[in-house]
Formats: C-alpha cells, structure tokens, sequence
C-alpha cells in the first residue's frame, strides 16, 4: 500500500483515538503526570509515517496546543496538513496545528543539552537567486557534543525561532557550526531582520536559463529557483507535458519561430489555477514542461488534464503526452535550489 494509504489510515485512527486521549491529556497535564501516555500517542503519530514528529505547547487561542510535525520534510508535510484538516473544531481547551510555531524567550532540553535562545550565534548569507537565506548556527554546546546532536539542535533551534512554514520558506543551507566564527556571527534576533526585508524584496520567481546535459542528452532548461513548495501544500504531483518539434534546426532544436509557437500553446495549456510552474527543459526532440498540482487537476476531468487534450486535439503533432509522477517532496526542484 502507498505511504498516501497509509497515511490516511493511521489518520483515522488517531482521530478514532482523540476521544479518549483528550481527557487523559487533560488530566495529565493537569497533574504533570503524563504515565505511558507519550508513547501512545508516539505510536498512534507514526502511524500515520514513522518520521513525523508530535509536541504539545500553549495555544494561539485555545490553553493548549497540539502540533503534528512533518520535521522539515517536504515529502510528508502533506500527511500533517491533511491530519490538521481532520482534526475536530478548536475550542477553549485544544487546537491543531500541522507545523512548529515561533516561539521567544525559550529555554530547550535537548538531548541533555539546555539550550537557551539568548546563546545562539548565526552566520547569514543571502542567496537572492533562491529567495533565500543560508544560515550557520553556533551554540557553545557544540565543542562537545555529537555532530547528530548538533544538527538536532540547529534545526530545532531554528523551528522554535522561526516557525517551520518561515524555515521552509526562507532558509536555504542550513550548518551547525562548531566553532564560533572569527567575524560576523550575531544573535537570533538579526535573522529576523534579514527576513523582513527578503519577505518585503520577495516576487517568488526567480528565472534561471541553464545548459548542461541529462541522461547524456545537451539540455537548455529555464528554471523558477524561487519557487517554494511551502506556498503550494498538497500539490504533490509532478506534472510534465511533453511538446514536439515542426521546425527544427540542424541540431535538432526548434527554430525561433517555432520555439514563439510552443510558447504561445505552452502558456494556454498552463492557464489553470491551482497549477505552480517549475519550468521547461529543452532537449534535440522535445521540450518537457513541468510544474506541480494536486492530483485530482491530472484526473480524467481535472483542468490541467482538460486543457491539455484540447490542445492535443488541436496541435498533434506539438502537443504529445501527459506524464504524472507521485513526487510529494518536489525532488525535480531540489537539483536547482
């Protein structure tokens, strides 16, 4: 069974289960006596996938808050959004969240390592190509301890600084740093600076025009680098449609003329709300364009799907086929990050 069948199972089942937690939760917290409680509901998480995370905090709203974490993995933020959407209406006592969210003046345990805020140093970078930021973080822990545990600490460090949404969608390079550096390192509160200001400066695209060769074969590919799945939650199908030549050149490439035809179709095809596009690839041959969509907008029926048939029936000879590829964690994107 797939991870997305999965996933929905150990859903149900945990919402199955909320009933009878929320009073035990309710009652642990209450007395600071939490029993077997944390391996249960552990359990009843990773069923849903075994490397999402859980934690329990105060509430935006609501006393307490219950927040099911996909840990910075893109591949299975997914499950924890669609977990949020079933979660019962907030009330008083709880509500869901499907992300870590910024906290200040904190104080963490982890992994034996008390590790306070006001202690972090960071080495920033911008990376305007991306929108993004490369960050080095520093702790006075890290002369000691474990390179997992610095990584750990990093990027827990960062989610509770940050949030998880704002980490997948301004950080880039992420390295814990054992030593401090000589020059340049400042406190947490100078990324929050340089945030604001990439957030007021962002547009979300980013176009790159690239050459190079895949499977062998030269490819000139135009690319968004900005495009970031943090803005399209649940589009987890790739979606590649593949276009042919009329005119070509001797290499085997379109002429300029019909590279202004493909254009034109290409851009009707892709008029299509819920569609995030990545971009074209060009080889002797084909020109493969890509992007991102849920899934039922592929479906026999679904717009993209409806649209491109259309066109196919229109242009045969430019307008070939439609390829879907089950691609949650946007691994074409990673390659041109």
């Amino acid at each position: 069974m797939s991870d997305a069948g999965e996933g929905t199972k150990g859903i149900e089942r945990f919402w199955a289960a909320w009933p009878d937690l929320r009073p035990q939760l309710d009652a642990a917290i209450a007395a600071k006596d939490y029993g077997d409680l944390p391996d249960r509901i552990t359990a009843l998480v990773q069923a849903i996938h075994p490397r999402l995370e859980w934690e329990l905090g105060k509430g935006e709203e609501a006393e307490h808050g219950f927040t099911v974490s996909a840990a910075g993995i893109t591949a299975h933020r997914h499950l924890s959004e669609a977990w949020r959407d079933d979660a019962p209406a907030a009330d008083a006592t709880w509500e869901f969240h499907s992300a870590r969210r910024p906290q200040r003046g904190w104080t963490m345990e982890i992994g034996g390592v008390s590790v306070d805020a006001a202690d972090v140093r960071v080495e920033l970078e911008i990376d305007e190509s991306t929108e993004r930021v490369h960050v080095g973080l520093h702790h006075p822990s890290f002369s000691e301890v474990s390179e997992d545990l610095m990584g750990t600490i990093t990027f827990l460090t960062l989610d509770h600084w940050l949030g998880e949404d704002a980490v997948e969608r301004w950080l880039g390079g992420i390295t814990p740093m054992r030593r401090l550096p000589d020059r340049g390192a400042r406190g947490l509160e100078t990324l929050d600076r340089m945030l604001r200001w990439l957030e007021a400066e962002a547009t979300g695209e980013r176009w790159a025009m690239m050459r190079g060769t895949i499977d062998g074969a030269e490819t000139f590919a135009v690319v968004n680098r900005a495009l970031k799945p943090i803005e399209h939650l649940g589009k987890t199908l790739r979606v590649e449609m593949v276009l042919g030549f009329v005119e070509t050149n001797d290499a085997g490439f379109p002429t300029r003329a019909e590279a202004e035809r493909l254009d034109a179709l290409e851009d009707a095809m892709l008029a299509v709300d819920g569609y995030a596009h990545f971009g074209r690839f060009t080889i002797a041959g084909e020109r493969r364009v890509v992007g991102y969509v849920r899934p039922e907008l592929a479906e026999p029926g679904g717009a993209l799907r409806a649209r491109f048939e259309a066109a196919r029936e229109r242009h045969p000879q430019r307008v070939q086929r439609l390829e879907t590829f089950d691609d949650p964690g946007w691994e074409k994107l990673r390659a041109f990050r």
